[in-house]
């Protein structure tokens, strides 16, 4: 059992989510940095096409894809979260309490797939068979955000101040070629949020 899968069902926890990572200017500017990414990544899916978002969290890369044209549901393990998704972004597609690894949707439901801030939280079969599941549920993109370990001044930085890394399950490029070849997966696209200066990657994956 990972510490994710019962951290963020405490209401607290959902309830202060944004305003500790997204209220500051440095949060303010990440927070654009990864709408932003995700809008390009997606860029050449057809308007109105499906796409899931897992974990929706409180439904900020949600209404960022509704707002751009593109249908969205949202998923996510922690029922807290879900409701600060319903309080804070009304007009999204749907709202389904899922495990990202057992994924309650059909083959080939969605045209597209997205997951911000997870990866770094699993441990590797976690991490694996949540890709699985994408890879089952997508007909289409699926867009991953990954914290790779040793290729920032962030990292660099958060080693000497913290003496730690800032994944709960530290992951390298290498590990990341790994798993996704081992779903049959190929990498179309890898795009750094900001390179060298922090550690988040959205690999863009295609069956």
């Amino acid at each position: 059992m990972y510490k994710a899968r019962t951290h963020y069902q405490a209401d607290t926890v959902a309830e202060a989510y944004e305003a500790q990572r997204f209220r500051s200017l440095r949060g303010r500017w990440v927070d654009w940095l990864e709408k932003q990414g995700v809008l390009q990544a997606f860029v050449g899916l057809r308007p109105s096409s499906l796409i899931l978002d897992v974990p929706v969290g409180t439904g900020r890369i949600a209404a960022t894809l509704e707002q751009a044209g593109w249908r969205v549901m949202g998923a996510d393990i922690s029922a807290a979260m879900l409701q600060q998704s319903r309080n804070r972004h009304a007009a999204q597609t749907g709202l389904a309490r899922a495990d990202v690894e057992h994924l309650p949707f059909k083959d080939g439901a969605f045209d597209g797939a997205v997951s911000y801030r997870l990866m770094a939280h699993l441990p590797g079969p976690s991490r694996q068979a949540m890709l699985r599941e994408l890879t089952r549920v997508t007909r289409g993109p699926i867009v991953i955000n990954y914290h790779l370990s040793r290729t920032s001044i962030l990292w660099a930085v958060n080693r000497v101040v913290r003496r730690s890394a800032l994944a709960a399950y530290p992951v390298t490029a290498n590990d990341v070629r790994v798993e996704v070849d081992a779903c049959d997966l190929r990498v179309i696209a890898v795009r750094p949020l900001l390179l060298g200066v922090l550690d988040s990657y959205l690999y863009v994956l295609q069956r």
